[in-house]
């Protein structure tokens, strides 16, 4: 559950999941797929670093 609250806070944070202020259901899903998908990208990227990788 915790990895679920990180993900759902950075996409908060990072990518801008929380700032939808439209007024349909099918609306809100639109966005957060747009949102989910550079959050996916940056988070695959993220696991294929090497550990001693600088960031």
């Amino acid at each position: 559950m915790l990895v679920a609250r990180q993900c759902f806070r950075d996409g908060k944070r990072l990518f801008r999941l929380s700032d939808y202020e439209g007024h349909s259901w099918q609306g809100w899903h639109r966005h957060a797929t747009l949102v989910m998908l550079p959050h996916f990208f940056v988070v695959r990227e993220m696991l294929q670093l090497p550990k001693n990788c600088p960031t």
